[in-house]
């Protein structure tokens, strides 16, 4: 299964961060839709923003280089291990949700 990400704004955060929010969405039924892990804020150190912003590369590469930051941070959310665990694990709460545990 592939998934995506559609990074959809960006807001500076008091703490010398930058929160980025996306969206996870993979193409499990055949058609992109959003998975259940969903909305996400990424939160990204200014400096590592600013090391890419304020370099001397091309416009280009700066844009290619924001990007790459993006996926490094988006995979490092280990979108695949959770959706699948999650769906394992619904399989096997073969009753549904919610479950009752006695303690």
């Amino acid at each position: 299964m592939a998934y995506r990400a559609i990074v959809l704004s960006s807001e500076p955060a008091t703490n010398g961060n930058v929160h980025v929010a996306v969206q996870i969405e993979s193409d499990r039924s055949g058609t992109w839709e959003q998975t259940s892990i969903g909305r996400r804020t990424l939160i990204i150190p200014a400096d590592e923003i600013l090391a890419i912003t304020k370099s001397k590369l091309g416009l280009a590469k700066r844009r290619a280089a924001v990007k790459a930051l993006f996926v490094k941070k988006i995979k490092a959310l280990r979108i695949g291990e959770s959706d699948d665990a999650n769906e394992q694990l619904s399989a096997l709460v073969y009753q549904g949700w919610p479950q009752m545990v006695e303690l």
